[in-house]
Formats: structure tokens, sequence, C-alpha cells
């Protein structure tokens, strides 16, 4: 998954300045169609996941959080405020 993510970005592909200037640690990919809330069972379940994945190379002194902002979770006002904190 690594390459491949990281390349997926014009700005991180190999070769682009950007993907020298820092030593990057992928995590996860994910997406999903439009069309509801999630679970609040499955936004627990993925959020735990990428936090698991996180530790494994923790610390940083950065993160890169490529998200939409439009998620809609049962019970959670603003799940991508909530998963930051």
């Amino acid at each position: 998954m690594g390459d491949a993510l990281l390349n997926s970005y014009p700005f991180l592909r190999e070769g682009a300045s950007m993907r020298d200037k820092a030593e990057w640690f992928p995590a996860m990919v994910a997406s999903a169609t439009p069309g509801g809330a999630l679970m609040i069972e499955t936004y627990e379940s993925l959020t735990g996941q990428i936090l698991d994945l996180l530790k494994a190379n923790a610390p940083y002194d950065a993160l890169f959080f490529d998200i939409h902002g439009a998620m809609s979770a049962v019970g959670l006002d603003d799940p991508e405020g909530d998963f930051i904190i």
C-alpha cells in the first residue's frame, strides 16, 4: 500500500520534491459512497484501526490527514472533528 498510496498524490509521487522532504508512513485508504450516516460502531472501528496503524510508527512531527469533511455518524455532530481531537 505504501508507494501506491503516496503515488496517488501528484505532489507525493516518486521524484516529487515533497516526497523527499519527509519520511512518509501511509496508514489507511478508505472511501465510501454518499448516502447516509455511519453506524457508530463502524465509525469507532475505523477510527480505532487508524489509530492502531498510526501508533505503529509514532511519534510523528506532523500528520497529513486527507479527508473530505462531510462524514456523518449516528450520535456524533462532527465525526472528523471528534477523530482529530
